[in-house]
């Protein structure tokens, strides 16, 4: 197999001083984009042999976040090409407010599945009538019925089907995972479809906008509630992975410490922008408890700084001088036989700082 090498220079000021990270991308791997959209979220998946899959496409940062998502999705995916696979994981403006631009009637994609929740219609985002629409219902099992998709369900991609993206979770409707979060809005969040996208060794979790932070719990003697909990109790083998996208841009009602200790993540990447504060230092401390080291983490708002004070709570790891959108997608390359390596596509303009 022809290997294509790829040398980065890093320059790591952590406790072993600056260290050379020396990198092989095999040409089979699977590439992942996680888009800088600003406040939002757009991951763009391609596939060795020419399938690609997008999870989800939206950005609340207005004309420069969708110009990003745009921008990059016709980068990666060439024009007149099939999209296999759209994934929403939930119908929020941040999570999908770019498809009407993608899909537009001037657009030359085509689209054969989009897996969603259910919860509200698509028919105002895509202008394309010949798709397969498959809604998730929380029941556990593998199969699909009347285009309904289950817990559990594998779509395989690739020559040898060997990429495989499974349904983790999702819900059609509230139930008993959402009842606690008294808010609309958060309870749409936790509602969110999670999906594992394996490679051979290599594995990533889009946790969409999951919530679960609820406060340790000493009669359960956790600290997850909602679909975290619901995750941690349920599918604690199958979520194991690489790689997280962090749920909810990394907001303090997520990541709770037995959610990711059952992920057991070597990196984490936090899809964010110049609002609400994200990532916060609640997250990332109880994701760095876990054993993430600061380097390991990375962030689409690289250089943020929303106030100058600690006080806000956005995540002091990555903060200086201010950010904007485009500038910090993150490249995550999934290896059949190893570990996967995660940069930003611009590794050169990234210093990681000593920390803390």
């Amino acid at each position: 197999m022809r290997r294509v090498w790829v040398v980065f220079l890093l320059l790591l000021f952590v406790s072993g001083g600056a260290q050379a990270q020396d990198t092989e991308i095999p040409d089979d791997s699977v590439h992942v984009r996680v888009v800088d959209c600003g406040t939002g979220l757009c991951c763009i998946v391609q596939i060795p042999g020419g399938e690609y899959l997008i999870i989800d496409a939206g950005s609340h940062s207005k004309e420069n976040g969708i110009y990003e998502i745009i921008s990059q999705v016709t980068q990666l995916i060439p024009q007149h090409e099939t999209i296999d696979l759209l994934v929403l994981s939930h119908l929020h403006g941040d999570h999908n407010n770019a498809l009407p631009y993608i899909f537009s009637k001037n657009s030359t994609y085509s689209l054969d599945t989009v897996l969603r929740t259910g919860l509200e219609s698509i028919n105002d985002l895509i202008d394309i009538d010949d798709y397969t629409d498959l809604l998730i219902e929380p029941d556990p099992g593998d199969v699909i019925r009347d285009n309904r998709v289950l817990p559990g369900h594998v779509f395989t991609f690739g020559e040898n089907n060997d990429v495989k993206l499974t349904v983790v979770c999702g819900w059609d409707k509230f139930d008993e995972f959402t009842d606690d979060l008294s808010r609309t809005n958060d309870r749409e969040n936790s509602s969110s479809i999670v999906v594992k996208l394996e490679y051979g060794d290599s594995s990533v979790l889009f946790a969409g906008d999951t919530l679960g932070y609820g406060g340790y719990d000493e009669e359960t003697e956790t600290d997850c509630e909602a679909a975290e909990e619901y995750m941690f109790t349920h599918c604690s083998a199958l979520i194991e992975s690489d790689v997280l996208i962090a749920g909810h841009h990394g907001s303090k009602s997520s990541s709770s410490e037995s959610f990711i200790r059952c992920i057991s993540p070597t990196y984490v990447i936090f899809s964010a922008g110049h609002n609400h504060r994200h990532p916060t230092q609640n997250a990332a401390d109880r994701i760095n408890g876990c054993g993430v080291p600061w380097e390991n983490m990375f962030r689409t708002d690289w250089g943020d700084c929303e106030y100058p004070s600690r006080s806000t709570n956005e995540c002091d790891y990555g903060r200086s001088y201010g950010d904007w959108p485009g500038d910090d997608h993150i490249d995550i390359w999934l290896r059949f036989d190893d570990e996967p390596i995660v940069l930003w596509d611009d590794e050169e303009n990234h210093i990681r700082p000593e920390y803390p």
